[in-house]
């Protein structure tokens, strides 16, 4: 992935079972959870994605920023989808 492309990612993130009470663990089944995120690529290292889903042009009294910055394991993906060419073109 180039870095600023936009992507979509699917991912499985880690459940927390009951932990305030002891619990019956012979059948216990986890149900991970499947997140959805959207965010341009800052960061495409072997180990995971940085992305950030709200940037802001430079201006002359601001620098090029982001927000809502996250990292996500590449061993969580479940599913990419580079989504930049549904952009419009810049004007």
């Amino acid at each position: 992935m180039r870095k600023e492309d936009l992507i979509y990612i699917e991912w499985l993130d880690s459940q927390v079972g009951n932990s305030r009470t002891w619990a019956d663990i012979s059948d216990y089944e986890a149900e991970l959870p499947t997140h959805q995120s959207i965010g341009w690529v800052i960061e495409d290292k072997a180990t995971h994605y940085t992305i950030v889903p709200h940037i802001a042009d430079e201006t002359n009294t601001s620098l090029f920023q982001g927000t809502g910055i996250m990292s996500i394991p590449k061993c969580c993906i479940t599913k990419t989808i580079n989504i930049t060419s549904l952009l419009p073109s810049p004007s």
